[in-house]
């Protein structure tokens, strides 16, 4: 996708130590702002709530097993789905499945984001 491909170019000239996705979007809200209020051609990407709920982990997504946050999670821009916040989701006992092994995670995440489209899409809508 395009925001992919932003993040892509904004990893060869960051100088950041730790390149993650994460803080590679955090360049692009930046440079976006100062693009915007310099003139600049804005890369028009919707950063709705940056400053407040930019970023969720799982356990602030997820209120127990099978059941999601939906005003948490129709705020977010994005979710980060770490081996250590789906550990805490599991000993939390909200994982959604039986086992918490890494392999499973990406299972585990699937689960979860199938769970926030039947249960937030009608309060989605207002957004």
């Amino acid at each position: 996708t395009r925001v992919s491909k932003l993040i892509v170019e904004q990893i060869s000239i960051s100088d950041e130590n730790f390149k993650s996705d994460m803080r590679m979007l955090r360049d692009l809200y930046i440079n976006e702002n100062f693009l915007n209020a310099y003139g600049g051609v804005p890369y028009d990407i919707d950063f709705k709530g940056w400053e407040s709920t930019f970023v969720l982990q799982p356990e602030e997504a997820v209120k127990e097993r099978h059941v999601i946050n939906c005003e948490r999670m129709n705020k977010a821009f994005a979710i980060h789905f770490s081996h250590v916040h789906m550990v805490k989701l599991y000993r939390r006992g909200a994982h959604p499945l039986d086992i918490n092994e890494i392999k499973n995670r990406g299972k585990a995440i699937k689960v979860i984001m199938d769970e926030y489209r039947d249960q937030c899409k009608a309060s989605s809508i207002s957004l």
